[in-house]
């Protein structure tokens, strides 16, 4: 299963969603694994996210005191946005079983956006083109 680290976020939110219905244990199984991969993705950007902040950025001073927080200033904002947006783009594989579709005809409602977000996670209903 592989996915555009940009979208993790939004595809996570919608997982999340339908993770908060009562749903059959088959569901909610293969869902909770996917989140689960999803969260350690989103950790790792953070992690890189700050790692670039670190290269790009000056540590922030109040009053002559740092603050202990790092800002990226006017003249590297372009670079720090071009390097976090170029990983944003970056594929990974992140090694998730499809959700038949089948578990997913008695869920009830969801949302044409959350649909579109988990789109890619559920497989071809069987005996249907």
């Amino acid at each position: 299963m592989k996915i555009l680290l940009k979208d993790l976020s939004a595809v996570n939110q919608s997982l999340l969603k339908i993770l908060q219905k009562e749903i059959d244990f088959d569901l909610t199984y293969r869902m909770r694994k996917i989140t689960g991969k999803i969260v350690s993705e989103l950790k790792q950007i953070e992690t890189e996210v700050s790692e670039l902040r670190k290269k790009y950025g000056e540590k922030e001073k109040i009053d002559g005191k740092e603050t202990g927080r790092i800002k990226v200033p006017d003249k590297n904002q372009e670079a720090f946005e071009k390097d976090v947006n170029a990983m944003l783009e970056v594929e990974v594989n992140l090694g998730a079983e499809l959700i038949p579709y089948e578990c997913l005809e008695g869920m009830g409602k969801i949302s044409p956006l959350d649909l579109a977000n988990i789109e890619q996670f559920i497989e071809e209903p069987k005996g249907k083109k």
